[in-house]
């Protein structure tokens, strides 16, 4: 389980002494994000939904990153680059574009959904498998291409 390998390698890098003690950091924001994920829920986590708190770490690290860039700190911006590689260490593999794109068309014929106002079927099919796997946002532009007819 996710929550038991995190603590697994917090201690292994405990037990190390890791220089400047990144990765450590970085794995007692993760254990924490997902602490206070199950406190608001107020109950355990399953496993995608933690999956998904990671995906949402890996997404905010994105976002920061193209922000720091952008701002013209690129220290910052590397060691958060860092940070998000072990991030995404802890998630699957992600999927390609075709693989979405296939998942997608699958999803469609599954709910038989007609236009744009049925992407909430076709979401609902998709997300579960998809979580932490692929980006939600290119998701949600590929179902509404292929609802609107271009996929």
């Amino acid at each position: 389980m996710l929550a038991d390998r995190l603590q697994q390698d917090m201690n292994e890098a405990l037990k190390a002494r890791e220089a400047g003690r990144k990765r450590l950091a970085a794995i007692r924001l993760l254990r924490a994000a997902l602490a206070n994920t199950a406190i608001d829920k107020r109950s355990p986590l399953t496993e995608d939904e933690a999956l998904g708190v990671l995906a949402r770490e890996a997404s905010r690290l994105e976002g920061d990153i193209a922000e720091y860039r952008r701002l013209g700190r690129v220290e910052r911006a590397d060691e958060l680059q860092e940070e998000l590689l072990l991030v995404r260490s802890y998630l699957p593999a992600q999927l390609t574009a075709e693989e979405i794109l296939q998942a997608v068309r699958d999803a469609v014929a599954a709910t038989g959904a007609a236009g744009p106002a049925d992407m909430g079927k076709v979401m609902k099919v998709l997300m579960p498998e998809m979580r932490g796997r692929a980006d939600g946002k290119t998701v949600s532009e590929l179902v509404k291409k292929a609802l609107a007819g271009g996929g």
